[in-house]
């Protein structure tokens, strides 16, 4: 039978890697969210570039 350090050691390894996930999760959503602000933005700057208003 396992002691109970053993156990609360499993149970601290679990812990430990599923806040790593989230953390991980975390950093690849700030990271898309950048890379789709950039995109629009550029997206932005090259259309005002590009588009003239005629009358």
């Amino acid at each position: 039978m396992a002691s109970c350090s053993t156990r609360e050691n499993k149970l601290s390894q679990i812990f430990n890697k599923g806040k790593n996930l989230k953390s991980s999760i975390v950093n690849q959503s700030n990271k898309v969210g950048n890379i789709i602000k950039t995109a629009a933005n550029s997206g932005g700057t090259k259309w005002k570039e590009s588009s003239t208003v005629t009358k």
